[in-house]
């Protein structure tokens, strides 16, 4: 599983930390899900395909809605692209660019791992990939 962490060091004292960052999504999605997680927990989840049918969609509107999933502090995302840029990659295929992550979570301690991470699985990176940039930690 390809994945991406870092732990922050915070030294103000703190109730709460917002977590922002820019993630991509690069050629053939299907509907697997990009991961933030914080400490360990899932924060954030993105689901992504190049260009689903109608029934893809609200299959993921209805996921979105779940208790289960707001009692997690989780955001689901779910997007599509059929017609768009390609940047790099098979330029038949729309790649999302900067879709925007924010979430405010609680949080205490002197320090938070962040982990992304994909559901790809064993797909060659040529065939699908993701990229993060901009990650920014606010105290509160």
């Amino acid at each position: 599983m390809l994945q991406a962490s870092k732990e922050y060091k915070i030294s103000q004292q703190h109730q709460f930390v917002r977590i922002e960052a820019r993630v991509h999504y690069f050629d053939k999605w299907q509907g697997e899900l990009l991961v933030l997680e914080a400490d360990g927990q899932p924060v954030w989840t993105g689901a992504h395909h190049y260009c689903p049918s109608k029934c893809i969609l609200e299959s993921w509107l209805r996921l979105a809605q779940a208790d289960h999933c707001r009692s997690l502090h989780t955001e689901i995302f779910a997007s599509y692209s059929c017609h768009g840029v390609s940047v790099c990659g098979d330029d038949a295929v729309s790649d999302l660019l900067s879709r925007h992550v924010e979430v405010l979570i609680p949080h205490t301690t002197e320090s938070i791992k962040l982990t992304f991470r994909s559901t790809l699985g064993k797909r060659e990176i040529y065939e699908a990939t993701w990229g993060i940039d901009d990650v920014m930690i606010s105290v509160l």
